[in-house]
């Protein structure tokens, strides 16, 4: 029996170094682990940094191989290309074409003009707004959680669409499954009894744990087709400040316009995938109802919407994102619950820094994992020495924002780490229009008010303890 697991060790050793083909620190990093405890090592790597083990990698392509073919045919509903880009009269957007490009060939994340979108900083006011929209929904609700908790904040989503249910709205709800441990579909019964349906993303996590890893951590929410909402707010009074961690700030958005076919497409393909649901040219039909046509919302913000996940070789948001960051010309502004950059994204802030860039980059001064909070800070500290403004706010920043020279805005789901990038399935929203990006600017600023600038003097007097114990932490950081 040892000799077994010591083969499975040498396998796992084997599958990082030729299979994978992870970055040259994580291959090193995962070596050394499974060397220096072997067998442990081996099962610590199957649980949280494989990508590839054939029991996950096989099943995982096999579904996502048809994506194409359903994309395809969600795309006939989709009136929207790169002439769009061409034909804009806006001339900022013409610095940023090489953004939209970069997620339209490397996401397929088609671009749209037209967009209105409110943003929230304010939990309560989201959920209020969202139970409004479900209420007066009309035919289809589609809802897509990382989070629903069974407090009062989640009694509140499921009554309501339970009521809309009983009235003949379709309501679809797909939530993860790690997530939403604590949660059972057996909390989910008022709206399955009233004709709801509810799935769990992908995978039963006690009957695969090879896959518990990867993480479904999109927040979608599409209403008749015609508003849409993203960004980082789960469903759970946490997130209005009734948790154990009392000031707690994030971002979400409200959108209108054309934009939300794409939130509509990236949900019907993780329910379609969730479901193990078949499209085929006889039923295709019956999926025009999730399309319809949009009126002119008055909105002029052009948009795209962006998925990545570990269906994928590529990393999509981070690309984007990358952009951004390399071709900024005067300012970058960050808010993060971790920052656990690659090294790529690292020199790109320090280039930029050093090239005269504003940059300036906020996190939590009061962390909820306590490990991540230590990576986090070796790496936002290290940025001091190149002039990156580093902010910790008074409270827990879940929001995950960034823009740059005051005209483009991305909110989303993915943090500023690699297990965003690399691990979980995530979705960004990518905004070109300077009214909205000066909005989140004075968010920006705002959250500036009640956070501590950083110093590198301050930095210099921390413990040697603390010190060295972040440094412990952050070999660990290219695990992921």
């Amino acid at each position: 029996m040892f000799k077994i697991l010591l083969l499975i060790n040498l396998l796992c050793i084997l599958s990082v170094i030729f299979v994978e083909r992870k970055r040259p620190q994580a291959t090193i990093a995962w070596v050394l682990v499974m060397n220096f405890l072997p067998i442990i090592g081996a099962v610590i790597y199957i649980l949280l940094g494989s990508t590839a083990i054939p029991a996950f990698g096989k099943k995982i392509r096999l579904y996502f191989e048809k994506y194409d073919e359903y994309t395809n045919h969600f795309y006939r509903y989709l009136d929207l290309n790169k002439e769009e880009v061409n034909n804009s009269n806006d001339e900022n957007l013409a610095k940023y074409k090489d953004i939209i490009y970069t997620n339209m060939s490397n996401n397929g994340s088609l671009y749209s003009e037209g967009n209105s979108v409110k943003v929230y900083t304010n939990a309560k006011e989201k959920y209020d707004d969202l139970i409004s929209d479900i209420e007066n929904a009309k035919h289809t609700i589609n809802i897509e959680y990382f989070i629903i908790r069974t407090d009062e904040t989640g009694k509140r989503l499921v009554n309501a669409l339970s009521k809309k249910a009983s009235e003949g709205v379709e309501v679809n709800l797909l939530y993860d499954e790690l997530g939403s441990l604590r949660t059972t579909k057996r909390f989910f019964s008022p709206l399955i009894k009233n004709g709801g349906n509810v799935e769990r993303f992908l995978t039963r996590i006690f009957t695969n744990l090879i896959r518990f890893n990867h993480r479904n951590h999109r927040k979608i929410v599409v209403i008749d087709g015609k508003i849409g909402y993203t960004g980082g707010m789960n469903i759970g009074n946490e997130y209005m400040g009734e948790g154990k961690i009392k000031n707690w700030r994030d971002t979400h958005i409200r959108i209108e316009g054309p934009s939300v076919h794409m939130l509509q497409v990236l949900f019907m393909l993780d329910w379609i995938l969730s479901c193990r649901k078949k499209v085929t040219s006889k039923n295709i039909s019956n999926f025009e109802k999730y399309f319809p046509h949009i009126e002119n919302t008055n909105g002029n913000i052009g948009m795209q919407i962006v998925s990545s996940g570990p269906d994928s070789k590529e990393q999509q948001i981070k690309y984007g994102l990358f952009k951004m960051i390399t071709g900024a010309k005067n300012n970058i502004y960050i808010q993060t619950p971790y920052f656990v950059p690659d090294e790529a994204l690292f020199e790109a802030l320090k280039i930029a820094a050093m090239s005269g860039v504003d940059v300036r980059i906020m996190i939590p001064a009061i962390p909820d994992k306590k490990y991540v909070y230590y990576i986090t800070r070796s790496y936002a500290e290290e940025l001091l020495e190149y002039g990156v403004k580093i902010y910790l706010y008074n409270g827990f920043i879940h929001s995950k924002t960034i823009v740059t020279d005051s005209y483009v805005t991305s909110v989303g789901t993915a943090n500023f780490d690699v297990r965003s990038f690399v691990l979980n399935f995530e979705v960004n929203a990518f905004m070109f229009d300077e009214a909205f990006a000066k909005e989140n600017e004075n968010i920006f600023f705002k959250d500036c008010e009640n956070s501590s600038e950083l110093t590198l003097e301050a930095s210099r007097k921390t413990s040697v303890f603390k010190k060295v114990l972040r440094g412990i932490c952050r070999l660990f950081a290219p695990l992921a």
